[in-house]
């Protein structure tokens, strides 16, 4: 498991985001947004991934809008750090957002 000082600063040791309890009734999963849904990243889910997608500019505190989803489902587009970023529903599963009204 990679283990660095960024990663510390976001995160704490169950994975989740600093300060998650106080929002946690109102966030949700990225894949649940429909086609035109935006939020806010807040944390992420799976270990394994969070290096991948901080690479891709899923950085927590960073606006997402899903602009699209494909006709069965998987993948998703979604709308992150000013492009689009295509994402299997497996990965937009492991991102939890706090919609915006």
């Amino acid at each position: 498991m990679f283990n660095s000082k960024f990663r510390n600063i976001f995160f704490t040791k169950g994975g989740t985001f600093a300060g998650a309890n106080k929002y946690k009734a109102c966030m949700k999963k990225l894949s649940e947004l429909e086609a035109g849904e935006a939020g806010i990243i807040h944390s992420f889910e799976k270990d394994e991934l969070y290096i991948k997608l901080l690479e891709m500019g899923c950085v927590p505190g960073e606006p997402v809008k899903v602009v699209q989803v494909a006709p069965l489902g998987d993948p998703i587009s979604i709308e992150v750090s000013g492009y689009h970023l295509s994402l299997r529903l497996s990965e937009a599963d492991s991102i939890i957002v706090t919609p915006e009204i």
